[in-house]
């Protein structure tokens, strides 16, 4: 997972303009400290001990020692690939990190920004990878803020975290939604005037190819 995650930084370097940039890409990509069974012989969550019907298994998302009872399963997509040290294709997750990024989602959703940034001070938070599928569609924070049209969340993620709303290295090609839609689309969807000036003006985005011209 080190390998990876420095070559994965390594490949990215050049598309970051500033040091604190660089610095939010390394921290959302660390991956988290897998806690050692033998000083964790309890269920971090529940706290029963590791029996022969009671596994022990990692959180790929925090690195806690947990039971099969206080596990859910989520698709490697959202947790990043540094985090994926096996390269399968699901993941164990505590129950505690899988109720945090539902809340999570449902805060930007809503456009809370207290409860946002309360969620994030966890620390168990990821801004750059997705939610689970919702109504059919899988999207990212980013998206999610543009959802919730909050524009000060939106600059909060942008500004502040640097996240990024176009593919790296290839400013041109946004981000997408499983929908493919992108947070010009969906700005534009909710005719969020705020959230599109933002985007023009300061962040240079294009809505040449936009889903929705009309309005």
């Amino acid at each position: 997972a080190l390998g990876e995650w420095i070559v994965m930084i390594d490949s990215k370097a050049s598309s970051f303009s500033t040091e604190a940039e660089a610095n939010a890409a390394y921290e959302a990509h660390a991956c988290p400290t897998m806690h050692s069974f033998i000083i964790s012989p309890n269920c971090y969550i529940c706290e029963s001990k590791f029996a022969v019907f009671r596994r022990a298994c990692h959180c790929r998302n925090c690195g806690v020692c947990i039971c099969s009872h206080c596990s859910t399963t989520w698709p490697s997509s959202m947790i990043p690939s540094t985090f994926n040290i096996k390269s399968v294709q699901t993941v164990k997750i505590c129950i505690a990190c899988d109720w945090l990024s539902h809340s999570f989602r449902e805060a930007l959703l809503s456009g809370n920004h207290d409860e946002t940034l309360a969620l994030y001070t966890t620390g168990n938070v990821n801004l750059r990878t997705p939610f689970a599928n919702v109504k059919g569609e899988i999207f990212q924070p980013v998206h999610a803020a543009v959802m919730g049209k909050n524009i000060k969340i939106f600059r909060w993620l942008l500004d502040y975290h640097y996240c990024p709303i176009c593919i790296t290295n290839t400013p041109k090609q946004p981000i997408l939604t499983s929908e493919r839609r992108s947070v010009i689309d969906i700005a534009m969807k909710n005719n969020d005037i705020d959230i599109l000036r933002y985007l023009i003006v300061e962040k240079n985005a294009s809505v040449y190819g936009c889903q929705d011209l009309q309005t």
